[in-house]
């Protein structure tokens, strides 16, 4: 559930005022900032660049698959979201894309973080 809260509180903030502020309502929310392609860009960048930067940091590779497994996933998904923002809108079969590339980013994720464990800092 945290996660989807914290998604939620990403996403209002580019999104345009289609989110739903409770289930149970009509009143949806949004600030719009896709409606500034390059400043949407920026923030996103920071926003997944530190996330990347903390989970490399806090975890630590225990075989080679850690290491380069890391690089790969944050490469494809760097690609996938260049595609996303700068290809062709999307076919027909977009659900199908939808599921393979959810089993695509689910594997990974897993793949990734099977080779990796958390970095215990001992601070004095």
């Amino acid at each position: 559930m945290t996660a989807v809260l914290s998604h939620w509180f990403l996403d209002v903030i580019v999104q345009i005022p289609d989110l739903p502020l409770t289930p149970f309502g009509d009143f949806k929310v949004g600030m719009g900032l896709w409606n500034y392609k390059m400043i949407t860009i920026l923030l996103e960048s920071i926003i997944f660049f530190g996330g990347v930067y903390i989970y490399a940091k806090s975890t630590k590779a225990i075989t080679a698959q850690g290491t380069w497994g890391l690089w790969i996933m944050t490469g494809f998904f760097v690609l996938t979201n260049a595609y996303n923002l700068f290809g062709p809108p999307p076919e027909d079969n977009i659900m199908v894309l939808f599921v393979v590339l959810q089993v695509i980013v689910l594997g990974l994720a897993w793949w990734v973080d099977g080779n990796r464990r958390v970095f215990e800092q001992i601070s004095h």
